[in-house]
């Protein structure tokens, strides 16, 4: 008795002790308030959830930064903007750190997926780095935190997919992409209807909290590039086996999210779409589909150009102001000479990707030395906005600093100009290793499994992605993480393939490397 009244002492001390700073925390955040310094406030329950969240994480620590890029937020609430990958980046990093400090930290056993490529690009990419940030630090160059901001980009997607690799578990995977298409649907929903109406809602479109859905200027991007990605996801788990509630979230979401995709305006994003549903249909061999939809798309494509020839093509555009950027979006299918560019407004935009592609190529081309290893990121003026379209000086500034930062929005024009061709090679040798990888993977995964329809969706995202880079695309960074879902989905099967393979001398990820050479 007397040892358990002892040991109750300290569980009412903590308690009293808990009550006593909550009080103390309600007293500090009330003052700070007051003197409207809620930023604060909530910055300072922010750090606190992040600690509490680090430290119980552990084996979940990968999976905010799967989630992230469907809920589209920045912030600008330290000072400066930090997009939500880069949080979500940074708290997997820590959660990493606790568990190697707790030694909770063990690696998987099974065999390496990323290959030699992977590791000679973070070689080349980490001493690029290196070489160029202390060749501009020491010359001079202009804003040099923004050229060590770029760097970054390359350099820490490749150490979290690294990491992801080798201490990545599936628990709680299917769960997440469940929540990430009811997500996407209801932003992809709630961004059409404000485009439709040229809405905006006011306290999440801010500074301290901004999502792109919630403004109609900034939703067409989540339109273009998030919404086709999870579209693509769960076309791919409609062939996953999923029962009930599942099964109609999958079609529910495709239907959903493909008409969405209209609505961003973006060109490529239709056709990103078009050939991203090719790639899958290919892949599960559904040949008559193939043929269907080839001869669907034929007869739509050759309606639509008969149809701009023959008839006034004004009545295939004069939509209402709300649907300009369907009518945009549909424009790619009528003659350009026909096209009302006042409404559309693709002129400009075609020029600026046409600069963009030619004084990416002129820059990469400029010696010997920008051809083999490129230029490296160059400073840039914070003040000048790319994204606004101008004319004259300002114009033909905007072009080059996007060449310098790396955005030519093509993948080829970006890497070119900036790694060289050492960079485009190991980049495209990258993405072609895990094609080959995941086609071996997928073999040991159950048909209609969560680990195939995984394995489909990111071999379907590394290939049109590989197609369609000198056309579209930006420099792999954070997005690689949906490149390795199939991976970490399958790691069961990996395992189990490692012990029915292994022999009497040959134990653990040897036995599957022969495995996967001798397929």
């Amino acid at each position: 008795m007397r040892n358990t009244g002892l040991l109750l002492v300290p569980g009412k001390l903590f308690g009293w002790g808990t009550i006593i700073v909550g009080f103390w925390a309600a007293w500090y955040a009330g003052n700070k308030i007051a003197d409207d310094g809620y930023v604060g406030v909530l910055l300072d329950i922010g750090f606190l959830v992040t600690v509490l969240a680090i430290l119980t994480a552990r084996r979940y620590w990968w999976l905010p930064l799967l989630a992230i890029p469907v809920f589209a937020f920045t912030t600008a609430a330290p000072g400066f903007k930090l997009d939500g990958t880069d949080l979500m980046a940074l708290f997997g990093f820590f959660c990493l750190l606790a568990m190697l400090t707790m030694g909770q930290l063990k690696p998987k056993n099974t065999h390496p997926n990323l290959g030699l490529f992977f590791y000679l690009l973070l070689i080349y990419v980490g001493a690029h780095a290196v070489l160029y940030g202390f060749d501009n630090y020491f010359n001079g160059d202009t804003q040099f935190k923004n050229i060590a901001k770029r760097y970054y980009v390359l350099i820490a997607p490749l150490i979290f997919i690294w990491c992801m690799d080798r201490y990545a578990h599936p628990k709680g995977l299917r769960q997440l992409i469940n929540l990430m298409l009811i997500v996407t649907m209801f932003f992809c929903v709630l961004g059409v209807i404000l485009t439709i109406y040229d809405l905006t809602i006011p306290l999440l479109s801010e500074d301290i909290l901004n999502f792109a859905w919630a403004d109609p200027d900034s939703v067409r991007g989540y339109l273009r590039y998030i919404a086709p990605i999870m579209m693509l996801l769960a076309l791919c788990l409609t062939a996953s086996g999923a029962k009930g509630w599942n099964k109609v979230l999958y079609r529910v979401g495709v239907l959903i999210l493909l008409p969405s995709v209209f609505f961003g305006g973006g060109r490529t994003s239709l056709l990103v779409l078009v050939v991203s549903v090719a790639c899958w249909l290919i892949i599960r061999k559904k040949w008559k589909f193939v043929i269907f939809w080839a001869w669907l798309f034929a007869l739509t494509l050759t309606g639509l150009m008969i149809a701009g020839r023959t008839m006034d093509a004004r009545q295939l555009q004069e939509m209402p102001q709300s649907l300009q950027s369907v009518q945009r979006a549909v424009s790619i299918f009528l003659p350009a000479d026909l096209v009302n560019q006042s409404e559309v407004e693709t002129d400009l935009s075609d020029k600026w990707h046409q600069d963009l592609v030619k004084g990416a190529w002129d820059y990469a081309n400029a010696d010997y030395h920008s051809f083999i290893i490129g230029n490296g990121f160059k400073g840039w003026d914070d003040s000048i906005d790319i994204n606004l379209f101008s004319y004259g000086e300002a114009y033909d500034n905007a072009v080059k600093i996007a060449i310098r930062m790396g955005a030519s929005e093509t993948m080829f024009f970006s890497v070119l100009p900036i790694l060289g061709w050492i960079g485009v090679i190991l980049y495209y040798g990258f993405m072609i290793e895990l094609l080959r990888r995941y086609l071996r993977v997928r073999k040991l995964c159950p048909e209609q499994s969560l680990a195939r329809s995984l394995c489909e969706f990111a071999f379907c995202l590394i290939l049109t992605t590989l197609l369609l880079s000198p056309i579209s695309g930006i420099i792999p960074n954070y997005n690689m993480i949906f490149w390795m879902i199939g991976f970490i989905a399958a790691e069961p099967y990996i395992q189990k393939a490692v012990k029915e393979q292994a022999a009497p001398r040959v134990h653990g990820p040897a036995a599957f490397r022969g495995q996967l050479a001798g397929r």
